[in-house]
């Protein structure tokens, strides 16, 4: 994914729940029929606005047909898709995600297995593994997303090694009014880390918990985290 592909950012979230224990979101309101109808009748474009990039939520994943049928279509758009998993998926579908997709992220809150289950009551921490080491033996774009709270902040250490041990990229993402001064700071140092990027945002309302939107859209944050990046390779 381009830097530039940033400025021109679609989302869409494929299921009707998706496999983390907050359940029933308000974020997923999508509908595979409309969707599918949209892209035979040629009107998608009149019902989504056409951009350069396009973030694809994983949910659930039900109806693995229309997920397959979205990214085809968005893919012969010459869209960049960034695929973001929250839960398991079925290998094989992961093939096909993996074929398609520029980038895909996977949902990391915790290395401890019991609190990795606890997060995301749909897979295992033996599954997110899986799916993993399969899409590193695919060389796919990859990268992990933990979002920060309060309880778990004292993990950090141990899922940054995680992720610098498997050789993949790590993107952190806080709400800051749900921090203390003293928990902000120990996210902050993670900005001077290669191979990390954190994300905060001050409000979260109408937001998903896991995910690091909007701000993670925000070509601003992106310049930021590359400069920090490319500091810390040079120091």
């Amino acid at each position: 994914m381009t830097f530039f592909s940033f400025f021109s950012q679609s989302d869409f979230y494929m299921g009707s729940r998706c496999g983390l224990p907050c359940r029933f979101c308000d974020q997923l309101s999508f509908d595979s029929t409309v969707m599918k109808d949209a892209i035979v009748s040629g009107v998608f474009f009149e019902r989504f606005d056409k951009t350069k990039s396009a973030n694809v939520v994983g949910c659930d994943l039900d109806d693995y047909e229309a997920l397959s049928f979205l990214l085809t279509f968005l893919a012969s758009e010459q869209y960049k898709i960034r695929f973001w998993n929250q839960g398991v998926v079925d290998m094989q579908v992961m093939e096909s995600i993996a074929e398609r997709c520029d980038e895909v992220m996977l949902y990391c809150p915790s290395v401890d297995e019991k609190i990795y289950q606890e997060h995301s009551t749909d897979s295992t921490f033996e599954e997110l593994l899986d799916v993993l080491n399969f899409l590193k033996d695919e060389s796919c774009d990859l990268k992990l997303y933990t979002p920060v709270n309060q309880e778990y902040i004292g993990d950090l250490p141990d899922i940054h090694e995680f992720a610098r041990a498997q050789g993949v990229d790590l993107i952190l993402s806080c709400d800051t009014d749900e921090l203390s001064r003293d928990q902000l700071d120990i996210v902050n140092r993670y900005f001077n880390i290669s191979g990390v990027d954190v994300y905060k945002r001050k409000h979260s309302e109408g937001c998903c918990k896991a995910l690091p939107f909007p701000v993670f859209k925000s070509p601003r944050i992106q310049l930021k985290n590359k400069i920090s990046n490319y500091l810390s390779k040079t120091r």
